[in-house]
């Protein structure tokens, strides 16, 4: 009888870390887009003071959340995806196609974590 209850106390608890895990990743992910989103607008309107606190913005997030990230998940994208976000300059005159890349950085991470039967089969 001990074994079923143990059983039931490890499946609820291997439950409440994958909805954790998506929890996480979702707002992750949606966090990030709407900086980006805000970042790039600021670069199609050549708003320079904006678009230097969009990308301060966008990087201390990264730096907050990025520990458990990579915890969470494959390294690979992760890894991509900090060196294109501490790459990012507001001088840099191709801004807006590093904005884009780390937006599409972020989905892929995004793709690659949220549980669909792709990824677990």
């Amino acid at each position: 009888m001990k074994r079923v209850w143990f059983a039931a106390a490890f499946l609820l608890l291997a439950a409440a870390l994958c909805i954790g895990d998506q929890w996480y990743i979702r707002t992750f992910h949606s966090e990030m887009d709407k900086k980006i989103t805000a970042a790039m607008s600021a670069a199609e309107k050549q708003d320079m003071p904006a678009l230097e606190a969009d990308i301060a913005s966008v990087q201390h997030y990264w730096s907050e959340k990025n520990d458990l990230l990579f915890t969470l998940s494959n390294h690979t994208v992760p890894d991509e995806l900090g060196a294109r976000i501490r790459a990012m300059r507001p001088e840099n005159s191709t801004i807006t196609e590093e904005l884009e890349n780390v937006k599409a950085y972020n989905d892929v991470l995004y793709e690659d974590q949220k549980i669909t039967f792709a990824n677990i089969f």
